[in-house]
């Protein structure tokens, strides 16, 4: 699943941010900082959903988003990093293979555990593979407050994940030091791979340049090349004590997006980044994303509901409207008829070609009016029919409905080629439904086929050809699996 807009949200132990980019994600359309109440977040977990959620609520009616689709960062203390080297075997084996091996390192079971993967290089006969992995009731925690606040969560990600990103894909040992809000992340990387990663307080008064020279010299199996820093409390005093203890070139973190100030554009790094992410589900072996593939679907599916609900809201007011309209002209013309029985009765006179021709012209809209009030159809009774004979393994992804010439089009995944069979004769054998075509190419795969549907609803070809048509096409190109 790709979407392409979202909104990301950074929490952090005292603060929480949003950063809304554009379409092209090229500038920054809106962003804010707010302080979160005392109570909200203690050691990294949330402790009051409610009030978390409660903050959220205000912050998007503040702003005026209108987006519900959000991608978010936890902590990073909450997390933790291993790289792994695994022969080369399919997708689906080496997901199996990665968390066989991680439950090696994780400190509670995998039931308590989520842990998502990705592919960061390869070398002769090898993957090299990042996991990232997080106690489940914590995650829990962040998910939920934003879902009770009736958004919908896309993909979940790390400081050390986005920062790292913006350092590029070279295959180069460096350091990270972001600094921001009080509190510092560390993170030690390689091309793609994060080799480790650690969180200072500075209320603690912890000397942050000391812990980085350790940090380097624990990680020594890796050359540290490059140092980068970055964060709003990142001064150029900093970064010229860190190149001249550590011996290497500082460069600053920066990002291509506009629209933002210079001054709070260090503030924003880690929530820009996270904005520019590809916004794939955690099934993909190219990225990382904590959001569990089971929560994935539960949230795509709340998602779809409101879109329905707001398909048929739209389509109860075009009928009403087209009531309310042929209602008001009944009672225009029953007044005008009164009133022009009531001037026949006093004198002889011929009716005026211009009230003549503008009834005429009401007539005719009323009857345009009341016919396509007759002939609407809604896009829940095509959904509705299609649902009822579709596998529930089976998933569509995208429709598009033209219900002007009853032509209907969607597409989705059959895990099998068995369910897809059944799935077409449910299809045909439901007598609404006609000129049902899928692609050969569809039924190619043994697994995971992908399939296009075309057919013809017949209801609302049956009136078409004869009556006044109201645009009802209904189109739908990003729509979760249903």
């Amino acid at each position: 699943m790709q979407r392409k807009s979202f909104v990301a949200i950074t929490f952090t132990r005292q603060k929480l941010q949003v950063v809304k980019l554009n379409s092209g994600k090229t500038r920054v359309e809106k962003f804010a900082t707010v302080d979160l109440p005392q109570g909200i977040i203690s050691d990294n977990q949330v402790v009051n959903p409610q009030g978390l959620t409660q903050v959220i609520k205000n912050i998007w009616r503040e702003l005026g988003f209108r987006e519900k689709t959000v991608g978010i960062v936890i902590p990073e203390f909450s997390t933790f990093v291993k790289p792994l080297e695994l022969p080369k075997l399919e997708v689906s084996e080496l997901d199996e293979a990665v968390r066989w091996q991680a439950q090696e390192f994780l400190p509670t079971g995998s039931s308590e555990m989520v842990m998502d993967w990705k592919i960061v290089g390869e070398n002769g006969e090898k993957y090299h593979i990042l996991t990232l992995a997080m106690k489940k009731a914590v995650l829990a925690g962040y998910v939920d407050a934003v879902s009770m606040a009736g958004l919908y969560p896309l993909l979940v990600k790390t400081p050390a994940l986005t920062l790292n990103s913006l350092t590029g894909k070279e295959p180069l040992g460096k350091l990270i030091i972001y600094s921001n809000f009080g509190e510092t992340v560390l993170v030690v990387a390689y091309g793609e791979k994060i080799l480790g990663s650690s969180v200072l307080n500075l209320d603690e008064k912890v000397d942050v340049v000391e812990s980085a020279s350790l940090i380097v010299k624990h990680y020594k199996e890796v050359e540290i090349k490059k140092v980068f820093v970055g964060g709003a409390d990142i001064t150029q005093a900093f970064a010229a004590q860190v190149g001249k203890i550590l011996g290497r070139p500082v460069e600053v973190l920066k990002s291509t997006v506009q629209g933002i100030p210079p001054g709070e554009l260090q503030k924003y790094l880690v929530t820009i980044s996270l904005g520019l992410a590809k916004s794939v589900g955690p099934s993909d072996e190219t990225t990382i994303n904590l959001l569990p593939v089971t929560w994935v679907k539960r949230y795509e599916g709340k998602r779809l509901k409101s879109q329905i609900w707001g398909l048929l809201s739209l389509s109860t007011l075009v009928i009403l409207g087209c009531l309310i309209v042929t209602a008001g002209t009944y009672f225009y013309l029953g007044r005008e008829a009164e009133r022009i029985a009531g001037e026949n009765k006093t004198k002889v006179t011929t009716v005026p070609e211009e009230l003549t021709a503008k009834i005429s012209e009401i007539n005719e809209t009323s009857a345009r009016i009341l016919a396509v009030s007759e002939v609407s159809q809604t896009p829940q009774e095509v959904i509705n029919s299609i649902l009822a004979v579709k596998p529930p393994e089976v998933t569509i992804k995208e429709y598009k409905l033209d219900l002007d010439n009853g032509k209907i089009f969607f597409k989705g995944v059959s895990p099998t080629r068995e369910a897809l069979v059944k799935f077409k004769e449910g299809l045909e054998g439901n007598p609404e439904f006609a000129s049902i075509s899928i692609p050969i190419s569809s039924f190619e795969a043994e697994i995971d086929l992908e399939y296009e549907v075309n057919l013809i609803f017949v209801p609302a070809t049956r009136k078409a050809g004869s009556t006044p048509k109201l645009p009802q096409n209904v189109k739908n190109t990003n729509t979760p699996g249903i």
